[in-house]
Formats: C-alpha cells, sequence, structure tokens
C-alpha cells in the first residue's frame, strides 16, 4: 500500500528518533516508526536520556515485556534481603576496629540473597576499614549496606562514635527516639542492607561480624554439643544478635551465627548462611538435605566450642569446626 505523500503540511527535517531522518517520503518515515516500534515491544531499545539503549533479551518474558525480577536488572528499593552470607569479619586493638569482607582475616567476600532468589556479589573495595577512637573491651554496634546506584564500596549507617564515625554503642541501639531510625537508614531506597540488624566488635578482641569476643563462628546456646572421638572441650559464652535457623529434611534443627562453619557434601567447608534449601550437608546420619533456612535478628547467648586436639564436632548432629580462642 502506498501513501499519500502530498500533505504539504507533513514535517520535514526534524529527527523522530536519533539518527534517523524524517527528509523521506512519509512512507517510508511510517515504515521506519513501525520498524522502531516493533523493536521497542521487543525490547531491542529502550529510550533513556534521549538516546536508545539495548535491553538484553532475557530481561524480556514470554509476553514481550520487560522482567524487573531478572537479575540482569539492578535492584533498587527492593524487598529486604531473605538471606545474606555474612562475610564480615573484624580485628581491633585496645582502641580500634577494622573491618574486613574481602577474603582475609577470617573474612569471606559478600553474596547478597534477595527474596526474588538473585545474588550480587558485593565489590571488596574498601575492606581493611579501621575505625579508630574507642574505648577499650567495649562492645560496638555497625550498620553497613550496598548502595547500588555506587555499585563499588560498601557504605555506613553514620553512628555516634568512632573516626570514621560509623559506630554506634548500645544505648543506640536500645533509644526509643532513635534505635529504629538508625535501622530503617541502613535500607533507605538507595540502599540495600548487608545484615540483619546491627553486627557488633569488641576492641581487644577479633572474630567474625555476628558479635563481640570469641569471634562470630558459634552456636545458640542450649545446642546439644558432641565432640568427634570424645576429644574433652570447652565453650565461651557470649551476647549475640544476628542468627542462621536451618532445618534438615529429617527434622533436626541448628540456630547458629551467620558465619559458623558447616559441611556442604560438594563444596566441604562453608558458612552456615551459604546454605540453601535442598543443599546437601553432612550429618551425624550421613548425608541430609536442606529443608528450610532463615535468618533473623534476636538478642540471645552464643556458644563457641573450643578443643585442644581436633577441630570437628557435631552441633544438634550437624557436622561442625570449632573456633580459636578469644585472644582478649
Amino acid at each position: 500500500m502506498a501513501f499519500d505523500n502530498s500533505n504539504p503540511n507533513a514535517p520535514k527535517g526534524s529527527p523522530v528518533y536519533h539518527g534517523f531522518n524524517n527528509v523521506g517520503g512519509l512512507d517510508y518515515r511510517l515504515r521506519r516508526l513501525e520498524v522502531g516500534a516493533q523493536r521497542l515491544r521487543a525490547g531491542v531499545i529502550q529510550p533513556t536520556s534521549g538516546q536508545f539503549a539495548r535491553i538484553p533479551i532475557t530481561a524480556i518474558d514470554k509476553q514481550q515485556r520487560i522482567d524487573p525480577t531478572n537479575p540482569t536488572f539492578r535492584k533498587l528499593g527492593s524487598v529486604p534481603p531473605s538471606g545474606n552470607v555474612s562475610g564480615f569479619a573484624f580485628t581491633s586493638t585496645a582502641n580500634s576496629i577494622t573491618w574486613y569482607w574481602d577474603g582475609t582475616n577470617g573474612s569471606t567476600v559478600i553474596v547478597l540473597k534477595r527474596s526474588d532468589s538473585t545474588t550480587q556479589v558485593i565489590p571488596t573495595t574498601g575492606s581493611g576499614l579501621t575505625i579508630t577512637g574507642l574505648a577499650n573491651a567495649t562492645t560496638y554496634y555497625f550498620l553497613p549496606y550496598w548502595p547500588p546506584n555506587n555499585g563499588s564500596n560498601v557504605g555506613w549507617v553514620p553512628g555516634t562514635i568512632g573516626s570514621p564515625q560509623i559506630a554506634f554503642v548500645l544505648a543506640d541501639t536500645t533509644s526509643v527516639n532513635n534505635g529504629n531510625f538508625y535501622l530503617l537508614e541502613q535500607s533507605l531506597q538507595d540502599r540495600e542492607q548487608l545484615t540483619s540488624g546491627f553486627m557488633t566488635a569488641t576492641t581487644g578482641t577479633s572474630g567474625g561480624g555476628g558479635g563481640g569476643g570469641g569471634g562470630g563462628r558459634c552456636v545458640m546456646k542450649g545446642t546439644t554439643i558432641v565432640t568427634l572421638g570424645g576429644i574433652v572441650f570447652q565453650t565461651e559464652e557470649h551476647e549475640e544478635r544476628n542468627w542462621v535457623w536451618l532445618k534438615s529434611d529429617d527434622g533436626r534443627e541448628l540456630t547458629c551465627t551467620a558465619n559458623h562453619p558447616l559441611y556442604h557434601e560438594g563444596l566441604g567447608r562453608v558458612h552456615a548462611s551459604q546454605l540453601q534449601i535442598g543443599d546437601p550437608v553432612i550429618m551425624d546420619n550421613g548425608v541430609r538435605y536442606v529443608a528450610d533456612v532463615e535468618q533473623f535478628t534476636q538478642l540471645d547467648s552464643k556458644v563457641c566450642v573450643h578443643m585442644a586436639e581436633g577441630h570437628l564436632f557435631l552441633a544438634n548432629g550437624w557436622l561442625s569446626h570449632n573456633t580459636k580462642p578469644s585472644t582478649a
């Protein structure tokens, strides 16, 4: 079908979109517009800031619509994560705390697990962050987050003490006026929280981001401990807020810190928070499978297991690895 190109009011010379010229005949211009519309509907092009940006075809669903849950898209203001590989670990002196999240000093590279089952590996830029001006033998609280728009350094909610000022004291966390406000700041629209609430560190000690002295690789108080070979063990008890709850396919439960070492049949030793539903784990009756896993925040007591010889023990039947004694 040919189009009448005799209309004297037809616009000429003005671009319809980048790289397109209206000088051609009307039928030619309409065909070009239709091709552009088809490409837009198919997700091949997308208008952004006056230009066209290519959208990966994997981000388009079967109905030719953009799928916002696809991991191709950067998540902004999304639902808070249901789980997190809590890879933070710290070292300290009497008056400073240094945080790591790059796989050194007991830390692991952090992987953010979102509620839509996608993951985001957090960059390690800035690991080795030292906070000075702290008091000796004192527990401090921190709220790290990752800013997707920035896409590089881990961010920290501004605190009330330390240099840089990103540390909180106990009174801040229990403040009726400000406690919940600090937590809210961790999950603003341009931020994705990296912990379930405050993580703690104590000057004069070292360990995981889960809490103060004795490190973070521990189980909740009340867990049944059986060492392999009946080796004598000692325990060290501390307060803890951040927990991982696991349930096996035969119904046995374990509550522990996020970086408590457990054993995956194929991957070997992993942190508890790295386990997902369906993963095969080694228990006292062989290989079982993770039936459920959750992370939650609750002030309770953690127990760290220390053995003079050997390293392995069973925690409610889950094969675990012990921790080093505190050097406080």
